[in-house]
């Protein structure tokens, strides 16, 4: 946090009667959402040092808690990736998340107000998380894959199973599976989950995603468009995807 941050901090733990992280009301605790997103990406570094502050400009006078504030060691960034597959945490990113654990708790979803209804609803949406490839300067997609299928699995298992959800972040005895999620082949399910987590992707990177090829996709694109399931706003080339409002869940391999 900068001196500006730090001296209204300050303030507020001067002037306010509740801790920093209370353990209750989810209203007094508006950095929960960020300890959410912190156990979703994996990050290890939010310690007290390093929370945001939004303050009025004029009055110096804190008028809330960031909503997003250092997320640099988030998304696996420490993970081993080696060629040797023993030492390969990208070959199941539970071995990671197995070594490494929060500044300031003990659980990843066991931060001080709880779970509450409403974070499960806001996490939703991610249920068919992908990520937006660049035109031209990506990481590469194997690793791409391995931390998308991750936090789609690790969001089911939240939203299923409440705080358990860490629960399957162990690796039974004997486990060699690669992440517990399988990436979906082509299917008309998972070109429509992808188009409504990113209205605006293409062909092109539905095929590289899917692992199939621009014939395959234009063909399940095709088959959504005759069963008005998706529909095209736009040129093919500024124009975006638009989906039907129907329930597009993703597998779940276990159960709580």
């Amino acid at each position: 946090v900068d001196s500006v941050e730090k001296s209204a901090y300050a303030k507020h733990l001067r002037t306010n009667k509740e801790p920093p992280l209370p353990r209750s009301d989810p209203h007094l605790c508006p950095k929960s959402h960020i300890f959410l997103f912190d156990a979703l990406i994996f990050n290890t570094d939010r310690h007290m040092g390093n929370f945001g502050y939004l303050v009025d400009n004029d009055t110096n006078e804190i008028v809330g808690a960031a909503p997003i504030f250092d997320n640099g060691y988030g998304l696996f960034s420490l993970a081993v990736a080696s060629e040797n597959v023993a030492f390969d945490e990208f070959k199941d990113l539970r071995l990671f998340a197995a070594r490494v654990m929060p500044a300031l708790y003990t659980k990843w979803l066991g931060y001080p107000s709880g779970l509450t209804a409403d974070q499960i609803r806001r996490l939703e949406p991610l249920r068919t998380f992908r990520f937006k490839r660049h035109k031209y300067h990506n990481l590469p997609s194997s690793r791409l894959n391995a931390i998308e299928d991750f936090i789609r699995n690790r969001v089911v298992k939240i939203i299923e199973c409440g705080e358990s959800a860490d629960e399957f972040l162990k690796i039974s005895k004997g486990c060699v599976t690669v992440n517990p999620q399988k990436r979906s082949l082509v299917g008309t399910g998972s070109v429509e989950a992808n188009m409504k987590a990113d209205p605006f992707v293409t062909a092109d990177e539905l095929a590289d995603l899917l692992g199939v090829s621009r014939r395959t996709v234009l063909r399940a694109i095709a088959k959504l468009r005759q069963e008005g399931r998706i529909a095209r706003v736009g040129s093919d080339k500024t124009g975006h995807w638009v989906v039907a409002d129907t329930s597009l869940n993703g597998p779940v391999n276990q159960t709580c």
